[in-house]
């Protein structure tokens, strides 16, 4: 009996083992393994073959709508849950990349800051060192005339 659900999208009744076609793919020694389950929904006994550890969730034997609705809503929210992640995932990676932008620039304007500083300062030296010289040299004139 072929899948009737989407090839892509897990066997919503691999689970349990319940799926004839999936049934094959559980170990040789788990699937003799039967156990009865009761139907949350509809109260109708069916069999899962397969390790009751196996099951997961409300079981609702296969076939029922409410089994279908649950598992909607179970794939559903996964969907959803993965969306979340990936979501917050790009936010976080855009804050990190925010931060470093930040601490880039940051780096850039001390450097900046430093550089004009440095600048400001040899400046400040150069225009003391000329106004040394040129007290000297006053000095030196005022000397020089006081002699004659």
């Amino acid at each position: 009996m072929p899948h009737s659900y989407n090839s892509r999208q897990p066997c919503p009744y691999r689970c349990a083992g319940q799926c004839p076609d999936c049934r094959r793919l559980l170990s040789p020694s788990t699937r003799e393994q039967v156990t009865t389950l009761n139907c949350d929904d509809c109260n109708h006994d069916f069999k899962v073959y397969g390790p009751v550890s196996l099951i997961r969730g409300p079981q609702y034997h296969p076939g029922c709508p409410e089994r279908e609705r649950v598992w909607r809503l179970f794939y559903q929210r996964e969907q959803k849950e993965r969306e979340k992640k990936e979501r917050e995932k790009k936010e976080r990676e855009k804050r990190e990349s925010e931060r470093r932008e930040r601490a880039i620039k940051e780096e850039r304007a001390k450097a900046d800051r430093e550089r004009r500083d440095e600048e400001r300062e040899k400046e400040d030296r150069e225009n003391k060192r000329r106004e040394e010289e040129t007290r000297k040299r006053e000095q030196m004139e005022r000397r020089s005339e006081r002699r004659r």
